[in-house]
């Protein structure tokens, strides 16, 4: 359980969250409180595998009847609507598909049409004109139904006698949305799946300790938050975050719950003096003496609506049920209580010696946080999920990469993690058909990649050939998978290197494969029958089988009088030397019309960006994706993101 439920002891005692609210003073009122007119919400997390195993509890427990998930509509939104009406009239796709890449799906048709892009293109094509003044006013209808993402709702009578209900396979979804029934006196619970639950608890079941014992001020996770290495942690991998964790250097577990309300729009303005006053450099101040405790936790800067609360109580007299509902109406912008609750605010305050000004300061402080004041409960309980998954990459990195891994097919991150295990010296196997599992998995302390990462191979290839090993050679090996083996298919688990357990190189196998596969056919693996295998020199091709490098990274064998990418921010605004390899080539024009490029690169420590100025973007030239490179250049830092401004670059052979 997370949320304002965080803040009741009850939850805490009998299991539902694990935080001690008065540990960290959390307040009750914010879950609960006389004013409250809703019933209590508590948001429930599981992990994503479990959810339907809970729902299915649910109806056991009170009847398939009473229980419902929630019914939702898909809108016709922006983008689209116009693809539903470009089909309708048969526009050709291939303008459709330039025509809504320009259109901004954050803003409605309305607002696009500002867009000079999108104006050009209505005034260019009839067709789109038309198509758009049609969408304009389709756009926001309902498309269809689907299921709410975590609503479930219980009733103590048969949910048809309450609403229509929905009947799909085995579920019932309520026939109204989820707004009206609360004010029909039914029961709203959120059952929420969450990856991340699921990750912890496939890692500890790997090395059996408990969370509950660890040390939340532990010094080797802290740092792990400073460097900003949070690459899988949840709540703390966005980029954002990771820029302002370098800046905060949290200090203890209060700082990374302070930090994940920081990183919201609003508060994030008021990161500097956050971090001056941390840091002794500046003393926190205060409207009044009075509030001092109340601010002092967030060194004077107000970042939760416990606080505001707590406010509205000290100063104005307001009890706390009627100081959250006055918060959640300035939240709301609702004028008459906020014109009401100021005046009574300054007359509480007057009762308190507290001047008029300084109250009316107050107050205004009070209607500038309450717009995007975070609930502290929600803080602490994200930061306890992120601190107990840093914990188990800190101190198990292997078995939570591996984890991290399962079912993640995005090569970029793929490759991040695998970048940081490499860092933290430990070793990764190429996908070997005698030992892949269908998953990452670990066998002698080194992690084994799956069959399906290669590029090419699905599941299904994957799981026949796991299913059918062990292979004592190639021979066998192509012989129990003839069905589906052909010369492309063999071809590429050749190059993936899945093959080099047996001993033969991957170029002896690629010229002998016809020999193979109409040896296999034959239907009979008879050794007598066996043709022979001419021998050919090595050569490797993980980086097209994977995208990255499993083995030794291309630079990894220059140490001597280069940089290497991981420590580059000891170099900062100084020239340096390195060989790295070419990823990626962006080539832009500034607005001034100028060349410009922007380039990544990687040695075997990590990833970089080259940036090529007009002066010296003719050393475009001199290079070439996937090849060696000599750069030279000052290492620069923006926005908290480290790049290399080039002066030179060299082609290695």
């Amino acid at each position: 359980g997370r949320g304002s439920a965080a803040g009741s002891l009850v939850c805490y005692s009998i299991g539902i969250t694990d935080i001690d609210p008065i540990k960290y003073n959390l307040m009750f009122e914010r879950f609960l409180n006389p004013a409250r007119v809703t019933m209590p919400d508590i948001d429930i997390d599981f992990e994503n595998t479990k959810r339907e195993i809970i729902i299915d509890y649910v109806k056991n427990k009170y009847g398939s009847d009473h229980v419902a998930l929630g019914l939702t509509f898909n809108t016709l939104k922006a983008k689209l609507v116009l693809r539903e009406v470009c089909k309708l009239l048969k526009v050709d796709d291939d303008l459709t598909n330039k025509f809504v890449r320009v259109i901004d799906a954050k803003l409605n048709l309305k607002a696009n049409q500002e867009n000079e892009k999108v104006k050009k293109f209505l005034e260019l094509y009839s067709e789109l004109s038309r198509v758009y003044q049609i969408s304009k006013k389709l756009e926001g209808l309902k498309k269809n139904i689907s299921t709410h993402a975590a609503g479930v709702v219980i009733s103590s009578v048969p949910l048809d006698d309450v609403i229509p209900i929905i009947k799909e396979n085995d579920n019932v979804l309520t026939g109204i949305t989820m707004t009206f029934l609360e004010n029909l006196g039914l029961l709203k619970m959120d059952f929420l799946g969450l990856k991340n639950l699921t990750i912890i608890a496939n890692v500890l079941k790997q090395i059996n300790i408990s969370l509950k014992d660890i040390d939340l001020n532990d010094s080797k996770v802290l740092k792990l938050f400073c460097d900003g290495n949070t690459n899988g942690i949840f709540q703390y991998e966005t980029y954002a975050m990771k820029a302002l964790l370098k800046k905060l250097k949290p200090e203890s577990f209060n700082d990374l719950i302070a930090a994940v309300a920081l990183v919201r729009p609003g508060p994030s303005s008021f990161l500097d003096d956050y971090i001056l006053v941390k840091e002794h450099k500046k003393k926190a101040t205060y409207p009044h003496p009075s509030l001092a405790p109340l601010l002092e936790e967030t060194n004077g800067v107000v970042l939760y609506q416990e606080q505001i609360i707590s406010i509205l109580e000290l100063i104005g007299g307001f009890s706390k049920s009627e100081a959250d509902v006055i918060r959640r109406a300035i939240s709301k912008k609702k004028e008459d209580v906020i014109k009401n609750s100021k005046d009574r605010f300054i007359k509480g305050a007057l009762t308190k010696n507290i001047s008029k000004d300084i109250a009316e300061n107050i107050y205004e402080m009070i209607l500038k946080f309450s717009g995007y004041g975070f609930n502290k409960s929600h803080s602490v309980a994200y930061a306890l999920i992120g601190y107990q998954m840093a914990y188990l990459k800190c101190y198990y990195p292997m078995e939570f990469t591996s984890e991290l891994l399962q079912n993640n097919k995005d090569v970029m991150e793929v490759n991040e993690y695998l970048l940081e295990l490499k860092q933290n010296d430990i070793d990764i196997q190429k996908a070997d058909v005698n030992k892949s599992h269908e998953d990452f998995y670990i066998s002698d302390k080194s992690l084994v990649l799956p069959l399906s990462l290669i590029k090419g191979i699905n599941k299904e290839m994957a799981e026949k050939i796991i299913q059918r090993a062990p292979y004592k050679d190639c021979y066998e090996f192509v012989c129990k998978n003839i069905d589906f083996l052909n010369d492309k298919v063999l071809t590429i688990l050749i190059k993936a290197g899945a093959l080099d357990c047996f001993g033969k190189t991957s170029q002896t196998l690629i010229q002998n494969i016809d020999a193979l596969i109409n040896y296999a056919e034959l239907g009979v693996d008879d050794e007598k029958l066996r043709p022979y295998l001419k021998e050919y020199p090595e050569f490797t091709n993980e980086y097209n089988s994977y995208g990255f490098y499993v083995g030794n990274h291309p630079a990894s064998k220059y140490q001597q009088g280069v940089c290497k990418i991981k420590d580059l921010n000891s170099y900062l605004f100084k020239n340096i030397k390195a060989i790295v390899l070419i990823e990626k080539v962006h080539k832009i024009k500034t607005k001034k019309g100028d060349d410009m490029a922007f380039i990544t690169v990687s040695d075997e420590t990590g990833k970089v960006e080259l940036v090529l100025f007009k002066d010296s973007i003719f050393l475009l030239n001199n290079i070439e994706v996937n090849k060696l490179v000599l750069v030279e250049g000052k290492v620069s830092k923006s926005f908290d993101k480290t790049r290399i401004i080039i002066n030179n670059i060299i082609s290695k052979k």
